[in-house]
């Protein structure tokens, strides 16, 4: 028990530390060249079903929103991906699927006035 909660301590300071070191962003002049933070992707998948993704900082995610955080699988997956690219993606199901990017954005609006509360 007092190793345990040693342990959870010095994780609970870590926790600190590193929330204490984010930087907050607006995401503005974000390279949308390339899919990555700060970008919107569109895939389509092999039945035709269409998502868009909004990657944003490590901390973010909205699900609704279709906002993913920058160290989800899903965001690893299309990172440094381009229109045109066929890559694969996680599913929910735990297999991984080819998609096609048919688009990389600028954050639209909506996702913009989330970022700013």
């Amino acid at each position: 028990p007092k190793e345990k909660q040693r342990l959870l301590g010095l994780q609970a300071e870590e926790l600190q530390k590193a929330l204490d070191e984010v930087k907050p962003t607006d995401f503005v002049g974000f390279p949308t060249d390339v899919a990555g933070i700060a970008t919107g992707v569109e895939l389509v998948y092999a039945d035709g079903n269409r998502e868009n993704y909004y990657i944003l900082g490590e901390w973010d995610q909205d699900e609704a929103l279709h906002i993913i955080s920058s160290q989800t699988g899903m965001a690893k997956a299309i990172a440094g991906s381009k229109v045109g690219s066929r890559i694969r993606v996680p599913t929910a199901s735990g297999y991984d699927t080819e998609v096609e990017v048919v688009a990389v954005t600028p954050l639209p609006e909506h996702i913009r006035e989330w970022i700013l509360g």
